[in-house]
């Protein structure tokens, strides 16, 4: 018996735009990771996203994930502070 079911998809990952000619001061693939996390703890019960941004919930959850406004959720992260945390400092 299934418990889960996929629900959707969201592109949680921080555009290249956003980094401008700066993507490479920053670990780019440890912020979106971040991201992801932080998105997790954002999702109600029994809604999660994977790295891939497939949206899984379990069966009590999938009518509530299928009506997430995900752009409300990212904009609730600190994106600038992550990359601050990411930034790739020069060796010297």
């Amino acid at each position: 018996m299934t418990t889960t079911t996929q629900t959707g998809t969201v592109d949680y990952r921080v555009a290249a735009d956003y980094y401008g000619d700066f993507a490479h001061e920053y670990d780019t693939e440890a912020i979106d990771a971040e991201v992801l996390a932080q998105l997790n703890i954002l999702t109600p019960e029994g809604v999660s996203v994977a790295a891939n941004g497939m949206v899984f919930a379990t069966i009590e959850a999938a009518d509530e994930a299928r009506e997430i406004d995900w752009r409300e959720l990212l904009d609730q992260i600190d994106v600038d502070a992550i990359m601050i945390k990411h930034e790739i400092r020069a060796r010297v």
